[in-house]
């Protein structure tokens, strides 16, 4: 197949590969196991960005389970929350800001 719809949007090599190694555009995504491909490519086609949101979230909702911080899994249930229109735009962002606040702390732990 021909993936001229796809290059356009700069995607790494081993994804040209997967698309270009199947029969048509349904076929990749129906076999795709690549959740991060699946939603990088959702948002170059500018799917709905609550539809997005969620399941980015119901995707890390998966690991929750590993998290330690709080504010990252309310992070979560936020991108969950905004998806299905419970919180506003302003409430995600706040819940953002908060686990990337937790990440970098983390991380800068001597």
């Amino acid at each position: 197949m021909k993936a001229k719809k796809i290059q356009k949007f700069n995607p790494c090599k081993d994804a040209m590969r997967y698309v270009q190694s199947c029969k048509s555009y349904k076929e990749a995504w129906e076999n795709c196991d690549r959740g991060d491909w699946m939603l990088w490519i959702a948002s170059k086609f500018k799917v709905n960005k609550r539809v997005l949101t969620l399941a980015k979230g119901k995707c890390v909702e998966t690991i929750i389970h590993l998290m330690q911080d709080q504010r990252s899994k309310d992070a979560v249930k936020a991108a969950i929350d905004f998806g299905c229109g419970i919180i506003n735009e302003n409430e995600l962002k706040n819940a953002y800001a908060a686990a990337t606040h937790a990440a970098h702390t983390a991380t800068c732990v001597a």
